[in-house]
């Protein structure tokens, strides 16, 4: 009936998606409309296709957050 990996690979490109977008047009990519034409191209031919590339991506994107929110390299 209901599949944990399936759920949580929906809500994983979700986040992806969104993540992806945010890093892109924050940082690298001035214009926003471009960022999200890159946003859609990327999730489109690389993360939809291949789960291991989804469930990597939403790891990098997560922890490269995570991390920079807490700053473990100030604590020593």
């Amino acid at each position: 009936m209901f599949n944990f990996w399936d759920d949580f690979g929906i809500v994983a490109l979700i986040l992806v998606f969104f993540g992806l977008y945010n890093l892109l047009s924050d940082g690298v990519i001035k214009s926003r409309f471009l960022a999200l034409i890159v946003t859609i191209l990327v999730i489109y031919l690389v993360v939809v296709p291949y789960d291991w590339f989804r469930y990597l991506l939403f790891a990098v994107l997560f922890l490269g957050g995570a991390l920079a929110k807490i700053k473990p390299a100030e604590w020593f």
